[in-house]
């Protein structure tokens, strides 16, 4: 079974390397609990033909899916475009066939299909418990380098953008999510930060250097095969070091 993924952040350390317009779950570093929200911003997908998809990440690092601004639940199809949801009959969450586009843009057959579909639709129970037992987090598999669980720790997020796309959000808008207390957006409440003072009963706190934008060397579609994704995260610490001397002091 393929998880779903939303937003993609390389952890090297205790360095984020965050990357627009990659699109998967929001995953710190495995140590994470599984409650751990996904990113709460709606999301720009490309979708292969070429139209854009703006959707909206729900649930947490373990069951996480997809909707569309007007409530649709959405997963990705074995090449990784999304499709609207339907349950098969196991009532099993799976792909429809029928590629999922923003309101204004689909057709009427698109439209006169989602006639048929409910907004309510969610994994199964057999889902869920597959998701959560494939979890590197529930079988103890996090890494040795993790965070402290008491004190204060100190964070570096560099933003990176491909030479070929650009940017929908701000460093602020990160710097927030990251720091801010008592950070609300959309249905999303709490900041990084807030999320570990409370796990910690206010023993951990997490403070966070945003970095960037930066720019990578190269184009979206070189960085991505897996293969790719260390030297994306070298190329964005070294521009990242161009751009603010001194910033790794």
């Amino acid at each position: 079974m393929k998880i779903t993924k939303f937003f993609n952040i390389i952890h090297t350390s205790r360095v984020f390397i965050i990357v627009f317009p990659l699109i998967s779950s929001l995953i710190a570093n495995a140590q994470i609990r599984s409650t751990t929200p996904v990113y709460p911003y709606p999301i720009e997908f490309a979708q292969p033909d070429g139209t854009t998809l703006t959707l909206l990440a729900k649930g947490d690092y373990v069951v996480n899916w997809g909707k569309t601004t007007d409530g649709y639940t959405i997963i990705r199809n074995n090449q990784g475009a999304y499709e609207y949801a339907i349950p098969d009959e196991d009532d099993n969450m799976t792909p429809s066939g029928i590629l999922a586009h923003n309101s204004l843009l689909r057709s009427q057959e698109e439209t006169t299909f989602l006639e048929t579909v409910s907004k309510d639709l969610f994994f199964s129970k057999m889902q869920i418990k597959m998701l959560r037992e494939n979890s590197s987090y529930i079988h103890g598999k996090a890494p040795t380098d993790v965070f402290p669980s008491t004190g204060t720790c100190n964070m570096l997020m560099i933003l990176v953008n491909f030479n070929n796309t650009t940017t929908t959000y701000t460093q602020t808008n990160f710097n927030n999510y990251m720091n801010q207390a008592g950070y609300s957006y959309q249905s999303a409440t709490g900041s990084f930060k807030d999320y570990y003072l409370d796990d910690s009963y206010n023993l951990l706190v997490i403070s966070t250097t945003v970095v960037g934008w930066v720019t990578a060397p190269n184009a979206h579609n070189y960085y991505g095969p897996d293969s790719k994704w260390t030297e994306l995260a070298r190329d964005a610490v070294v521009a990242a070091n161009t751009a603010n001397p001194g910033w790794n002091d």
